[in-house]
């Protein structure tokens, strides 16, 4: 069973490549709940997760015509799924360690401007 669902899903990336609408719709609804999924348990947020899901399913139909049919597909767009999200992960990091460090230069203006000083007797 699991080796005719490789060739069913082998045969659909190439029509896909190939120009068939339809394949890539079937190929796309095989594969949009894995990459949901695997973006919410690495993002932890519905919202990036949703969004992040969509950046990897346009970085697959992109990308459909570089699947060299070595290895599973899942494990093709799990590969890019992953990559993807650490790089989102990464992104949101910097983004907290951003705002991080601007809070710095918020404390000390507002420092600057008595609001932390104690109140005189």
């Amino acid at each position: 069973m699991e080796n005719e669902e490789r060739k069913k899903i082998e045969h659909l990336v190439t029509e896909a490549v190939q120009g068939s609408k339809k394949a890539l719709e079937e190929i796309i609804r095989r594969i949009q709940e894995p990459v949901y999924s695997l973006s919410l348990r690495m993002l932890f947020d519905p919202e990036d997760a949703k969004d992040t899901a969509q950046e990897i399913l346009i970085a697959v139909i992109t990308n459909l015509q570089g699947y060299r049919h070595e290895a599973a597909f899942r494990s093709w767009v799990m590969r890019i799924a992953v990559n993807k999200l650490k790089s989102a992960r990464k992104s949101k990091a910097e983004n907290k360690m951003s705002t991080a460090g601007n809070l710095d230069g918020i404390i000390d203006r507002y420092e600057a401007n008595g609001w932390f000083a104690k109140p005189q007797d």
